[in-house]
């Protein structure tokens, strides 16, 4: 069976890390995944620490990155987004290992001939999920602590 491939298709993505206060009139984008997760106490610098263990790997792959920390809170909100290039090249792989492990040929002419864009959103969670845990090295909780 053949494993996906190693190239990254898209270039480096980005981060911000926002707070409570609001960013002006900015158009609010739609994302594509959220993480809660935990601030890493005993840090020397939490924010230095948030961005190397889990924001940098997800910008290496590509992804549009946002933080959302309270100032009393204990935890992270980690908002992800991904640019149509990277989920369509994944969604497409994803398609066809499916096809490969349990698929017909009727199939197949329906993944190789249809029009690639048209990912439907449970592909495009699948697609952005496996970045997140296998290509970035992520874990996610199934459950809060």
């Amino acid at each position: 069976m053949k494993d996906f491939s190693t190239e990254v298709p898209a270039t480096k993505g980005t981060y911000r890390f926002l707070t409570g206060r609001g960013e002006g009139d900015k158009p609010r984008p739609c994302y594509d995944f959220a993480v809660v997760t935990k601030r890493l106490q005993g840090q020397d610098s939490e924010k230095s620490a948030v961005q190397s263990t889990i924001v940098d790997p997800l910008v290496a792959q590509g992804l549009w990155v946002d933080v959302i920390e309270g100032t009393d809170s204990t935890y992270y909100i980690v908002l992800v987004r991904a640019p149509e290039a990277l989920v369509l090249h994944f969604a497409k792989e994803l398609k066809l290992q499916v096809w490969m492990r349990c698929g017909n040929a009727r199939e197949l002419d329906d993944i190789l001939v249809n029009d690639p864009s048209d990912v439907d959103p449970a592909d495009r969670i699948q697609a952005i999920e496996y970045i997140i845990r296998v290509r970035a090295n992520g874990t996610l909780p199934d459950k809060p602590p």
